[in-house]
């Protein structure tokens, strides 16, 4: 541990945790500038020459964490990364200690260390029209369209059981496999066109 007061490490058991609404209001930081229990960076990313006023400031916190009824409530009901970056419970954050093994510091170094994403101008196919959706990805407007039509050429149609007339008797037309055509109303059409009385 470097710097920071001597506080034991407490792990209390999620069974017992309780609704935050059931306890929040009795807090004693309730209304209490929130910096005296926060920090934004992790001890050793801090400038020495200002580690000591952070120290200072959650000192001043942890004071009033003593006297606080409900700290074991707010200390079942934290997180892992509620630990890290705030007092609770009477502890104090764990950022302030240099543990290179915390499980939110080594995802502060990956991400860290990973390399910024370089956007490609052009898709496979050669199209520039992108889109970005809400995980953050970007898609290609021009391939999705020209997918979304293949998926609905390839799908299966839909045939009417009955004609305009409501007749079934339905007859496939030559050379095209979805092309239908009624025999009962060609056949009236045939028939009013040989005796005259066609519309």
């Amino acid at each position: 541990m470097t710097g920071g007061p001597e506080v034991p490490a407490y792990r209390p058991s999620r069974q017992w945790a309780v609704a935050y609404e059931e306890w929040k209001d009795d807090a004693a930081c309730d209304g209490v500038d929130t910096t005296l229990f926060e920090i934004d960076e992790p001890i050793k990313r801090v400038k020495q020459e200002d580690q000591d006023e952070i120290h200072e400031r959650i000192a001043r916190g942890l004071k009033i964490c003593a006297t606080c009824p409900v700290k074991s409530s707010c200390r079942l009901n934290s997180t892992e990364e509620d630990r890290y970056w705030t007092t609770r419970g009477g502890q104090p954050p764990e950022g302030l200690f240099d543990d290179a093994d915390h499980p939110t510091a080594v995802r502060l170094r990956a991400r860290d260390q990973r390399k910024p994403r370089v956007l490609k101008e052009f898709c496979p196919k050669g199209h520039k029209n992108w889109k970005q959706r809400a995980d953050g990805n970007r898609r290609c407007v021009d391939c999705d369209r020209i997918a979304n039509r293949a998926r609905e050429a390839a799908r299966p149609k839909r045939l009417k059981a009955k004609c305009r007339k409501g007749h079934e008797n339905w007859a496939q037309r030559k050379g095209n496999q979805t092309g239908r055509y009624c025999v009962t109303c060609k056949t009236d059409d045939r028939r009013r066109r040989r005796s005259g009385t066609m519309d």
